[in-house]
């Protein structure tokens, strides 16, 4: 019997405590990591001892306290093939292969009684057809610096001039039409940690900034660097700081996307919460917290900005009223599809669509998918 991995423990109980802190209403209840960590490694030894009854048992307890992840929806599946419940093995990987189409489950002996069913064929037929690339694309510009770990990306209609964020180098580069690169601001320049998310008033000549103290940034010392988090508002012609908003409330803190409302204040996505600059005061303050959020990334606007779309990593994309700050839930969408793990998130107006750039799905991938009329699915 082959060893049970998928990934190793040590890889996978990072993102187990991460959920079990900050989870779904399972996830609620307190598991403690090392309650996870026991449950895990006793599942995994059940396996490799073919007790596939207390596999199934341990994976199902798991499934309670962490819904939909990747890892336990593997084992879970295996386990109920192993033991003789195909529908729920079937179930299982019908759920998993919407956000990990992982081709292990091809070649992986556990899911042998199961090999020649229908469903199963579907799924593996599934896992083939989006492990092909889908390009439709065309290279815009090449940065030859290969170290810089670009992470947001802006543009400037008025020059026709993009701009870079820097995750590593701590600055931000401008890239016009010819492809010249130029640095906007040099490394850590103005206190500048690692550069996340950037954005344009092309109108008002301002480039906006997140930024966050990162392990990935040159220089991090985490005794003296942790938990520092602000936004930097810099002139985009000149390309002088003009203020700096500096978040001082303790080390849970990350800003992450930075977007333009069109009423001119500024929205900011900081894991949790999200923050708001107001034009009218230019003072950075909370605007949004809501106990669904788990780990808030992209953010844009839709309708004529009187409604904000909010992207969770976690747990899919939240519709929120921009007046009172209210979230009215998450956007619903099919279950051939899912829309977690997106980092960037950009509402296309003409289209009423979102487009999305998911890197916590395998494989990786940009999608567009259409809204109803009035953005809750």
């Amino acid at each position: 019997m082959k060893k049970r991995s998928v990934i190793t423990a040590a890889m996978v109980f990072f993102t187990l405590w991460m959920a079990a802190g900050v989870g779904n209403t399972a996830a609620a209840q307190n598991p403690s990591a090392n309650d996870i960590e026991a449950l895990y490694q006793k599942g995994l030894a059940a396996h490799k001892t073919n007790d596939y009854k207390t596999f199934l048992e341990c994976f199902q307890q798991l499934d309670t306290m962490l819904t939909n992840h990747p890892t336990i929806m593997y084992n879970l599946a295996a386990a109920y093939s192993l033991n003789n419940q195909p529908e729920k093995a079937i179930l299982y990987l019908n759920r998993l292969v919407v956000i990990d189409a992982n081709p292990k489950i091809a070649a992986d002996k556990d899911f042998n009684s199961i090999r020649k069913n229908p469903g199963c064929k579907k799924i593996l037929s599934r896992i083939e057809e989006l492990q092909k690339p889908l390009t439709t694309s065309k290279v815009a510009f090449i940065v030859k610096e290969r170290d810089m770990h670009p992470e947001s990306i802006a543009y400037d209609s008025k020059t026709d001039t993009f701009y870079l964020s820097s995750v590593h180098k701590r600055k931000i580069v401008s890239v016009d039409k010819n492809g010249t690169v130029t640095e906007f601001t040099a490394e850590a320049q103005d206190g500048l940690d690692s550069v996340l998310g950037i954005c344009i008033d092309a109108a008002n000549r301002v480039l906006w900034a997140s930024s966050a103290a990162s392990p990935y940034m040159k220089g991090y010392n985490e005794a003296a660097d942790k938990g520092r988090t602000g936004v930097f508002k810099y002139h985009l012609d000149s390309k002088k700081l003009v203020k700096k908003y500096i978040l001082q409330e303790g080390e849970d803190h990350g800003f992450d996307d930075v977007v333009l409302n069109p009423n001119g204040d500024v929205y900011i996505s900081d894991e949790r919460s999200i923050y708001r600059i107001p034009a009218a005061t230019d003072q950075m303050e909370p605007a949004v917290r809501h106990p669904g959020f788990l780990s808030i990334q992209g953010l844009d606007f839709c309708g004529n900005g009187e409604k904000m779309l909010a992207a969770d990593y976690v747990s899919g994309v939240f519709l929120i009223e921009v007046a009172t700050g209210k979230v009215l839930g998450e956007v619903a969408y099919p279950p051939e599809i899912s829309l977690k793990g997106i980092d960037g998130l950009y509402y296309h107006r003409k289209s009423n669509s979102l487009v999305a750039i998911h890197n916590g799905l395998k494989p990786q991938r940009v999608m567009q998918y259409f809204l109803s009329s009035d953005f809750t699915r």
